[in-house]
Formats: C-alpha cells, structure tokens, sequence
C-alpha cells in the first residue's frame, strides 16, 4: 500500500477592507450570473 501524504497549506489573513477589494473587480474577471436551479428546503430566494 502506498504510504498517504500529509498535505500542509498556510494561509496569510489579508486587512483588505471591502471597497478595496470591489475596486479590483474589472470587466475582464468578472463573471456572470449563475442558475442554481429552484429553491429546496427553506431557503429563500
């Protein structure tokens, strides 16, 4: 059996405040709307 891998990710947090981040969104990245279909359970849409 082959020997399993432990995978380690570190993540840094970012201070982007939100604005900073909406003003990086450009035509070029963003993308359109997305169907997921008719609501189930009790969520609203």
């Amino acid at each position: 059996m082959e020997a399993m891998k432990l995978l380690r990710i570190e993540l840094e947090p970012t201070a982007d405040a939100l604005d900073e981040i909406l003003a990086r969104i450009t035509p070029e990245n963003l993308h359109s709307e997305t169907d997921w279909g008719a609501a189930e359970g009790k969520e609203l849409w």
